[in-house]
Formats: structure tokens, sequence, C-alpha cells
């Protein structure tokens, strides 16, 4: 049996890393195991790709891990139906089992599943929409009154704590002490900057919803499909109501015709 395969039977997952010419595989605990989490295997490729990822990662340590993937899609698609029909079975005998997991799982098990499921599709996808708006360059919110006190330089506490969160729970309650007076240079400074980034805000999202990025606005709602489908309905009214306004429209023209070729017979 495949060594990683092995391991990620007994709930270890792991994660490959490029240091220099070598390759190193840290490996993690899921958090739960695959008796009661199975995990769905992936494809006959992705098969292929854990298999070949650290080969030519040794093989080519100047290589990033998008360069690596392509380098094995690459492989992948030169390589002959025999040799990829190994992977192919692979992955059969993956699924089998891991539809025979799922098979003896409870009604409540499986819930459970679909909720963790859930959550980490939540979190991906709100991951996912950072990266957007970091790539679309929306506006940062500016930090508030107290984070802006604990970005000044404070070398009586650098002093006295080596730690960083020793230092920020030691600024913490020394802002808790301090008087409305003492607070207020930060909080007209964050004042400031948010009435800026406020109009930033209101600026960038209209040019977004110029360009059809309504979606990455603040409160944007996604239509549900009820909505959708009443929307549709009423286009096909219309459309229809335009054609019958249109047959309409041809009939008295095509009496009058009738009508002219009738007196000129006559």
């Amino acid at each position: 049996m495949d060594p990683c395969v092995k391991l990620m039977s007994q709930g270890i997952s792991l994660r490959w890393e490029i240091i220099g010419s070598s390759v190193s595989c840290q490996t993690f605990v899921t958090n739960k195991p695959p008796s009661d989490q199975p995990k769905k295997p992936g494809n006959a490729y992705t098969i292929f790709y854990k298999e070949q990822f650290p080969l030519i990662a040794k093989a080519n340590p100047d290589l990033n891990s998008k360069s690596i993937a392509r380098v094995a899609g690459l492989h992948w698609k030169g390589m002959p139906e025999s040799n990829k029909k190994v992977y192919q079975e692979a992955f059969t005998e993956r699924m089998v089992a891991y539809r025979a997991a799922m098979s003896s799982l409870t009604a409540e098990e499986i819930a459970s599943m679909k909720e963790i499921k859930a959550k980490r599709d939540k979190k991906r996808s709100r991951l996912r929409k950072r990266k957007v708006l970091a790539e679309m360059n929306r506006p940062r919110k500016p930090p508030a009154a107290f984070f802006q006190f604990c970005m000044e330089d404070h070398p009586s506490f650098s002093a006295k704590f080596s730690k960083h969160s020793e230092k920020i729970s030691a600024l913490a309650s020394h802002w808790r002490s301090m008087s409305a007076e003492e607070k207020m240079p930060y909080t007209k400074r964050y004042e400031k900057q948010l009435i800026v980034y406020l109009e930033e805000k209101a600026a960038w999202e209209e040019r977004m919803m110029q360009t059809g990025y309504e979606h990455l606005c603040t409160g944007y709602k996604k239509p549900k499909k009820e909505v959708l489908k009443k929307k549709k309905k009423r286009v096909v009214k219309k459309a229809a109501k335009k054609n019958r306004k249109a047959k309409t429209a041809k009939k008295p023209a095509s009496k009058a015709k009738k009508n002219s070729a009738v007196s000129s017979e006559e």
C-alpha cells in the first residue's frame, strides 16, 4: 500500500512544501478521523498529481507550486491511456471504499458531515471573496482608535514584554485606564480616516456596479431562484404581448390590400 494513502487512511493529511532544493512533507491530523468522516477521493488525475508533485519538485527545485501543477498537467495529457488506466483503477477502488463507508454511517453522522462541509465551504468562499476584493483594490477600513494607539511606538511596554500577545494585553489594560481626553487624539484621527474611507468606498462600489461586479458591494443579496423565475415569466409575457401587437398591426394592412385588389378588379 502507498505510504501516503496509508497515512491518509489513518486520518492524517499531507502538506507538501518546497524548501530550496528539497521537498518536505508535513503531516497534520484532520478534525475528524475517516471512520467518522469519510473523505471523497479525488479523481485519477488527482492521484497522479499527488504522486508526481514531490518527484517534479525534486527534479526542478526552481519551480513554484503553480509551475509544478502545469508540468504535471502536461505529463498527464501526454500519457497513453494504458498508463492512465492504473490511476483510474485506483480511483474506482477508493470510490468503492468511500461508498461502503458512507453506507455504514447513521443519519446523524451524515448530517454532521454536511454541516462541517457547509462551514468549510463558507470559509473558503469568504477567503476567496477577500482575495478578489484585494485584487480589485477595495479601500480598507482604518484601524479603530485603540489599534491606532497600539500602532504607536511604546518603548516602555516593548522593554517590559518580549511576547507580542503580552504587550497587547498590557496596552489594552492601559487603554482602559486612560481618560476620554487622553483618548481624544486617537478617536479624532480614526473619525477623519473613516470619513475618507467611506467616500472612497462609495466611489469604489459605484464603479463596481457600473462594471458588473455588484456582488462585491456591501449588502448585496443574491437573487433567489423564485425571483429569477418570476423575472423570466415577466420577460416571456412581454415578448408574447409584443408578438400579439405585431400580428394585430399586420392584419388591417392585409385587409386594406385585399380591398384595393377587389376595387381594381371591378
